[in-house]
C-alpha cells in the first residue's frame, strides 16, 4: 500500500521508494 504523494514520501512521512 504505497500511496505516491511527494514522489518517494508516503502519506505518513515515511520515505517510500515507488
Amino acid at each position: 500500500m504505497n500511496i505516491s504523494v511527494s514522489k518517494g514520501h508516503n502519506f505518513t512521512g515515511r520515505s517510500f521508494v515507488t
